[in-house]
């Protein structure tokens, strides 16, 4: 059971959904040096596919990139990240 089962809102469900996913990927770092791109391209994915469901147009990596530099400096990176991206996901851009 995740920590927002019951009683959560979409938003909490989406945000949990997409830090999962963001934290398995960043699991996979080691000496990839290339990392912050392969991170930023799993959001765009789950964002886009949760915007799809919903009928909402496609965000860009450049997008993805903004939210995610909003996130850096943070002691709780991933937790901003994947609530910025849970945001885009939601905009009706």
């Amino acid at each position: 059971m995740s920590f927002y089962a019951e009683g959560s809102t979409y938003r909490n469900q989406l945000h949990y959904a997409l830090k999962t996913a963001l934290v398995r990927e960043a699991a996979k770092r080691g000496k990839n040096l290339a990392w912050i791109e392969a991170e930023r391209k799993v959001m765009l994915t789950l964002v886009n596919q949760e915007r799809q469901k919903h009928g909402r147009d496609p965000v860009t990596l450049e997008d993805v990139e903004r939210v995610e530099r909003s996130a850096v400096g943070h002691s709780d990176y991933a937790h901003k990240f994947a609530l910025y991206c849970a945001e885009l996901a939601e905009e009706a851009l």
